[in-house]
């Protein structure tokens, strides 16, 4: 597959980007949640929400 330099992608082709990163790191955010929570170190729905956000925001950043 050969891949374009960010730069010379279209802003639809980064948009589309961005949107993909997001998914793939939600995706591994909730596996790691999963895997907590199987070593029994549980967190509510709400408290992951918030901390979830809040590593989007700062590696958004």
């Amino acid at each position: 597959m050969f891949l374009k330099p960010v730069h010379k992608l279209s802003p639809e082709e980064q948009d589309e980007l961005i949107e993909k990163v997001k998914l793939e790191w939600l995706k591994r955010e909730v596996q790691n949640r999963i895997d907590e929570a199987d070593r029994g170190e549980f967190v509510d729905g709400e408290e992951f929400r918030i901390r979830a956000e809040k590593r989007l925001r700062e590696s958004l950043q």
